[in-house]
């Protein structure tokens, strides 16, 4: 697949207290249009194969509403929402070194009875020869200021340790009523 744009936001964070942040950690930006995606159809599944950065790409699968997405390959079963949404335009990756550690990429949620739509910033782990990836952490953006910068930090402190399949997936910062009763209860 043909990597045809990575934004030039390479932008240096530093420091921080543990390993992954004790390091320089970069971040970069590609755009997530699934119209400009490989994509095939299996019944009413539809499946696209997006450039991420070089060697890592964006793999996503639809299904009534409802998407998934998996970073680095495409042989892994990512974890949805069953509550129907639609993805942002943007995967933000986490690098460290030359090595993609995460992405980052916005769910947005249909509106509920309070009649708001809701946005989540939702923290994947990039797969690697040891593991799938999965969704480790998510960022409730209606209730948290400086979302971004959060859902960064988080990344940065909880990606490398996580182990997927195993640790559980983390809300940081605050979160709505709606997003612990309703919204991470139905990741499957």
């Amino acid at each position: 697949m043909s990597h045809w744009l990575v934004w030039p936001m390479l932008v240096l964070s530093l420091g921080g207290d543990n390993a992954a942040t004790s390091a320089t950690v970069a971040t970069a930006a590609t755009p997530l249009f699934l119209e400009r995606c490989e994509q095939r159809e299996e019944g009413p599944v539809k499946y696209w194969r997006c450039a991420g950065l070089p060697g890592t790409d964006v793999f996503v699968q639809e299904n009534t509403g409802r998407f998934s997405v998996s970073l680095g390959n495409d042989r892994a079963t990512a974890e949805s929402f069953e509550v129907p949404h639609v993805l942002g335009k943007t995967m933000e990756w986490r690098i460290l070194g030359n090595q993609a550690q995460s992405g980052i990429v916005r769910y947005r949620f249909a509106a509920s009875q309070t009649g708001q739509a809701q946005d989540l910033l939702v923290i994947m782990k990039v797969a690697d020869k040891a593991s799938n990836g999965c969704i480790v952490a998510i960022v409730d953006a209606a209730v948290n200021s400086a979302v971004q910068e959060l859902a960064r930090r988080t990344a940065d402190e909880r990606v490398p340790n996580f182990v997927c399949g195993r640790d559980k997936v983390a809300i940081a910062g605050r979160a709505t009523d709606r997003t612990v009763s309703e919204l991470l209860p139905s990741l499957k």
